[in-house]
C-alpha cells in the first residue's frame, strides 16, 4: 500500500536536526547506541541500533555491500479472527511465495502461518524480520508454521536478499 513498517529501530525524542543523518545517536553516558537514519518525518528521529550498524559496516567491507538473509516471503499479521481460530496470540501468514526462493524450495505456500524459528515463537512481521537479520545469508533456519491445522516444522537454507526483494 506505499506504507513504510521501521523494524527494530531506536525512536529517538524529537525531530531530527539539519545534517544529523549518518551521525551517531549518544546515550547519557556518551556512548554510540546508534546511526541516525532519514524517515522523513518532523516528530521523531530514528536510529540504527549499534549491534545492526557493525553487521552492516563489517559487510561492506568485506562484500562491497550489506548482505542480508532472504526467507523468500511476503507476510501479514494474522488477523484477530484467524489467530482466535488457531488459539495463538500472534503469527505471520505467509500472503505471497517467491518463485526460485528458499520458502519456495521448502513448500510453504501461501495461507501458512508462520509460528516459530529456530525454537522462538514468532508473533510478528517485525519479529520475523528482526530474526533474519541476526541470521547469515547463506545460514539456514527451522521454521515451525501451521498448515490446515497441522504443525509442522521444516529447516531450510535461507539466501542473500537482493533490492526490491521482500521477507
Amino acid at each position: 500500500d506505499g506504507s513504510r513498517h521501521l523494524h527494530g529501530l531506536l525512536q529517538l525524542d524529537g525531530g531530527m536536526p539539519a545534517g544529523a543523518a549518518g551521525g551517531g545517536a549518544i546515550d547519557d553516558s556518551g556512548a554510540v547506541i546508534g546511526i541516525i537514519v532519514d524517515v522523513h518525518t518532523e516528530n521523531a528521529t530514528y536510529a540504527v541500533p549499534i549491534g545492526y550498524a557493525r553487521k552492516i559496516a563489517a559487510d561492506i567491507l568485506r562484500y562491497g555491500e550489506a548482505k542480508h538473509a532472504w526467507l523468500g516471503i511476503r507476510g501479514v499479521y494474522l488477523d484477530v479472527d484467524m489467530a482466535d481460530d488457531l488459539g495463538l496470540s500472534g503469527a505471520v501468514r505467509i500472503a505471497t511465495v517467491i518463485d526460485g526462493s528458499p520458502a519456495h524450495a521448502v513448500d510453504l505456500r501461501k495461507g501458512d502461518v508462520l509460528i516459530g524459528i529456530d525454537g522462538n515463537p514468532l508473533l510478528s512481521m517485525t519479529e520475523l524480520i528482526l530474526e533474519l537479520r541476526n541470521h547469515p545469508p547463506d545460514g539456514n533456519i527451522e521454521v515451525r508454521f501451521i498448515r490446515d491445522h497441522t504443525i509442522s516444522k521444516v529447516k531450510m537454507d535461507l539466501d542473500v536478499r537482493h533490492v526490491g526483494d521482500t521477507t
